[in-house]
């Protein structure tokens, strides 16, 4: 699941142009982290501890907050090909 979470946070984060369209998931996780980080209020480690899979899942107050932020609600960010 936290696999599905991170891809449709990057599938978001191209969305809303946080990352140019072409971005590489094994290449560009970095900037992914830090054009998330800029654009939330959600600290680097914190996602670093997500993109990296430093945990095996993500606390869903911190998914909340990230969706809050990014303007989203979260049943948009579940209604998504990637969770089919």
């Amino acid at each position: 699941m936290l696999d599905k979470v991170i891809l449709r946070l990057i599938e978001v984060c191209k969305e809303k142009n946080i990352v140019d369209e072409n971005i590489s998931l094994n290449k560009d996780l970095d900037k992914v982290v830090m054009a998330l980080s800029k654009t939330t209020s959600v600290s680097k480690s914190t996602l670093e501890s997500i993109f990296y899979k430093k945990h095996k899942t993500i606390q869903l107050d911190i998914l909340y907050q990230l969706c809050r932020e990014l303007n989203i609600k979260m049943d948009y960010f579940f209604d998504s090909n990637i969770f089919s």
